[in-house]
């Protein structure tokens, strides 16, 4: 019965020094707050809720609501844009220091030209670069500027010192958790990546579908390529 049940020890220190407050819940449970620790219990839900004002069944409704609607990973379309350096091992067993200031560099001109194509660097492990971008037309434009940026500073590197980035773009699904994405719209760029020549660009069919018509550039059909499982229709640049 609202109202009729017996003063409650606390649940916190298990004292029976409680006191019965003024106010009670809004469904008209009393409260009493314990004069040793200083919590308040109410007599119905005997539990931390209390504070609340609202009944366990309610709470356990609105927790389940909320891991069921939190458990939904989100998702969304975007233009993936994955790079590495060909033969990072060989340029790493040469000159470590050499190899790490040149990449840190290179990765430097990378991410500002990402960002000034509105893109997001999303994770750069080791010699590989992941980003994302809203347009694929975007993601195009920011490899192709890359590659030509980091051709120019090539030109006057050893042959056996350059660094060349081989660079695979997708357009897909990916699930996102926090800052990270996930999904085979992410491995089908790495996939393309690998395909790509040094200072290359290899995209996806749903890529050039896209921007096939909307930027200057020629293509050339690779046609079906199968890679660790995964199937696509790819394109050279």
């Amino acid at each position: 019965m609202v109202g009729g049940g017996k003063k409650r020890d606390c649940l916190h220190c298990d004292s029976s020094a409680t006191t019965e407050r003024s106010d009670v819940t809004t469904r008209g449970y009393r409260r009493f707050r314990c004069r040793n620790c200083g919590h308040n219990v109410n007599e119905w839900t005997g539990s931390i809720f209390n504070c609340l004002h609202y009944p366990p069944d309610v709470i356990c409704l609105v927790v389940l609501w909320r891991v069921r609607h939190e458990g939904l990973m989100e998702r969304k379309l975007a233009a993936i844009l994955s790079a590495d350096v060909k033969g990072y091992s060989r340029l790493m067993g040469e000159d470590e220091e050499a190899t790490i200031r040149t990449l840190t560099a290179y990765r430097a001109v990378m991410t500002a030209y990402i960002q000034q194509q509105r893109g997001r660097v999303v994770d750069s492990p080791g010699d590989n670069l992941l980003a994302e971008f809203a347009s694929v037309v975007d993601a195009v434009r920011c490899a192709v500027a890359i590659q030509h940026e980091l051709q120019e500073r090539n030109t006057d590197v050893p042959v056996q010192r350059k660094m060349e980035f081989r660079i695979g773009l997708n357009l897909g699904d990916v699930v996102v958790e926090g800052e990270r994405i996930y999904g085979d719209g992410v491995n089908i760029a790495a996939r393309l990546e690998s395909l790509a020549e040094p200072n290359g660009i290899c995209i996806s069919g749903t890529v050039y579908d896209q921007v096939e018509t909307k930027l200057p550039l020629t293509y050339e059909y690779l046609g079906e390529q199968t890679v660790k499982n995964i199937r696509c229709s790819t394109v050279v640049i």
